[in-house]
């Protein structure tokens, strides 16, 4: 039986080094100035294995770049396109409408309360320069307009890119016969698929816009302002941003970006969600079908009914077992109102379905990892972790026997059957004091029982990070959920830390790798007893304390499968603000047991391949130091993963039994 995750392309987050935000309600700046004038922050998103997307900024006047590179086999890279230098200073800048349409960005297009919120400088003061910033915004200059001298000279084309990582909507390419099982009749999807439609590649930017560039081209095709951020543009038009504490560089659109095909009135779409992140309390969503006639079909805002924060991480889609599409995501970071809880979303119309709270008052619920766990296209368990350590799952169905297999619509479940699993307690919830925070999604794997799932999932936080908290030792853990067909959950036992089985990660002085030295680690492999009497419910590794110099090892990102193994990349934040990481790493782990896997990985010595050679007095090294310009990408002569640097790309094994095309993006087909 399959497990399917609702994340199709799952891609590698590439934060940048500590951009912190304020610690205030609204994360409105940047507390200090990056120590690199231009930080890389790479991504692999699109067509081919060799083609990437590369995203650059330079604090001097927080300028943006997106670029489209090719690398082969041979350690070339080659540019095919950047925007540096092409994009238009005027360029047509859009709002959403009212009626799901867009409209230029012009002082005549803006309400009453819109226009207020223009007509006020960076301090609040109403100063009646509205119109100057807008046409400064537009890119049209406004030398001709009131106020236009005590504002800044003039915008970047492109603001600059941070977190919010490229992502590629083209054609769609899933399994026809799979998604027209699960909705709408006989060849609709396949003449969706047949459409044509022309790649675009979406990115946020802190200069306030959502951005579409032409896949092939880098043509600029859409620039578009979320209604959220209209009122914070004032600081962005002030002539000291981004130069002082009275006006510090701040986000704007700096979230993730998710695409995904759904169903809805009658017909397929293609819908892209924008995360808005630090940048405000809020998400865009968009149906891009047609990338020459991109709708707006809702903006989500933080209100009393959903106490939204500050969404980090990537949502999901899914069908739920109502029949209808829905987005689900944490309620994220910093809510007003201090609560925990799972919103559901309707795909469509932004209309909430169902929030499902916590009893504890977490400071918000972190994005969910979503599984179909029999296969029939239908969500049926969320998992999500909060800021007090809380693992959290929530059923997704009704809760009688069968009910997981209850025929799709006209028969369908109902909402209001949805609920915490457990009897409102959490699945489990991490030892430490302080708490150790879950603020990404966990993945999931098959059991080696076969009985129910390993949810991995890591502690610590990437953002708001306080010097007690940033000194407190994070861990990364393996839970057995054994109750993962449809039982009723609500009288039977969680999972206590005192039923893990721990692994020891030592350090054991330095090895050499690509001619580099870096810190050698050791890694247990402590059997584990899973007899349902005395047996373990999971397996847990305390990462790396706290130095004088760097706090505590932490995730980077969630957690990803690659073939056998899983991969978890970290960081340890210098101790002194606005630095770089004093380390990124990558580990490879067997994740059934926690521990280093029996087999070579990597290529050690630097011969092209990955054999009995590649090994660390007799044992295979699982770790490297590892930043985010390393990443893992398919060689495009042999189909297998490799681990890209700057030159060339070391084959990376990921498991005898992983045969066939791998990668570290997840594609599923057992469900839409």
């Amino acid at each position: 039986m399959n497990v399917c995750p609702w994340m199709f392309l799952i891609a590698l987050s590439l934060a940048m080094p500590e951009l912190a935000a304020a610690d205030n309600a609204s994360f409105p700046a940047t507390l200090c100035t990056p120590s690199s004038e231009n930080s890389p922050a790479p991504t692999v998103a699109g067509e081919h294995p060799d083609t990437r997307y590369r995203t650059r900024f330079s604090a001097d006047g927080w300028t943006g770049e997106l670029s489209k590179e090719r690398w082969s086999s041979e350690g070339k890279t080659r540019v095919l396109w950047t925007t540096r230098g092409q994009l238009a200073t005027q360029r047509q800048t859009l709002l959403p409408g009212t009626d799901g349409s867009l409209k230029p960005f012009t002082w005549a297009n803006l309400n009453p309360q819109q226009q207020a919120a223009l007509n006020r400088n960076a301090a609040g003061a109403e100063d009646g320069y509205g119109p100057a910033r807008v046409s400064l915004l537009r890119g049209d200059g406004c030398s001709q307009l009131d106020g236009c001298a005590t504002l800044r000279p003039s915008l970047p084309p492109l603001g600059d890119i941070v977190n919010s990582l490229p992502l590629v909507v083209s054609a769609p390419n899933r399994r026809a016969a799979l998604m027209e099982r699960y909705d709408g009749p006989p060849g609709a999807y396949s003449a969706f698929m047949a459409k044509p439609r022309r790649p675009q590649v979406y990115v946020g930017a802190n200069d306030g816009m959502l951005h579409g560039f032409d896949a092939a081209t880098g043509e600029e095709r859409l620039a578009l302002i979320p209604s959220a951020l209209l009122a914070d543009l004032p600081s962005l038009t002030a002539a000291d941003y981004g130069q002082g504490s009275a006006n510090p560089h701040r986000s704007f659109v700096d979230g993730a970006l998710l695409a995904q095909d759904v169903y809805f009135a009658d017909a397929w779409h293609t819908v892209l969600l924008v995360s808005l992140g630090a940048g405000a309390r809020g998400m865009l969503a968009l149906d891009v079908s047609d990338p020459l006639h991109v709708r707006v079909l809702w903006e989500l805002h933080a209100t009393p009914e959903n106490d939204l924060g500050h969404l980090f991480g990537t949502p999901s889609i899914a069908r739920l077992h109502t029949g209808q599409w829905a987005v689900l995501l944490g309620n994220g970071v910093a809510p007003v109102g201090n609560s925990a809880a799972l919103l559901l979303v309707d795909v469509q119309t932004g209309a909430l379905i169902k929030r499902l709270a916590t009893p504890r008052a977490a400071s918000g619920l972190a994005m969910p990892l979503v599984t179909d766990t029999n296969g029939d296209g239908n969500a049926d368990y969320a998992y999500a972790g909060d800021s007090l350590g809380n693992l959290w799952r929530f059923d997704l169905f009704e809760p009688n026997p069968g009910s997981l297999t209850t025929a799709t619509p006209p028969t369908t479940a109902g909402v209001e059957h949805f609920r915490l699993s457990f009897g409102g307690y959490p699945l489990f919830s991490t030892p430490n004091s302080p708490a150790q925070p879950i603020s990404l999604a966990p993945e999931i794997v098959r059991h080696p029982t076969e009985n129910g799932y390993l949810l991995l999932v890591g502690s610590g936080q990437n953002v708001r990070t306080t010097y007690p908290e940033s000194r407190a030792r994070q861990s990364l853990y393996g839970i057995w959920d054994r109750f993962t067909q449809g039982q009723n959950t609500q009288t039977v036992d969680t999972v206590s830390s005192d039923a893990l089985q721990q692994q020891h990660l030592q350090n054991a002085g330095t090895i050499t790798v690509g001619g580099e030295e870096q810190e050698r680690l050791t890694l247990s492999r402590e059997p584990i007893d899973w007899s349902a009497s005395k047996g373990k419910l999971g397996w847990f590794i305390d990462l790396r304390a706290a130095t004088a110099s760097a706090a505590a090892e932490r995730l980077l990102e969630t957690p990803q499968m690659l073939g056998e193994l899983l991969v978890v990349r970290t960081r340890r934040p210098r101790n002194e603000p606005c630095q770089s990481d004093a380390e990124q790493r990558l580990y490879v782990l067997d994740p059934t047991l926690g521990s280093r896997p029996l087999f070579a990985v990597f290529d050690v010595n630097g011969d092209g391949r990955v054999d009995d050679k590649d090994s660390d007095n007799g044992a295979p090294p699982f770790s490297l130091v590892a930043p985010t310009t390393l990443q893992i990408v398919v060689d495009p002569q042999r189909g297998m993963p490799c681990l890209l640097g700057s030159v060339n790309c070391a084959p990376l094994a990921s498991g005898p039994r992983a045969n066939g095309r791998q990668s570290w993006k997840v594609v599923t087909d057992v469900s839409p």
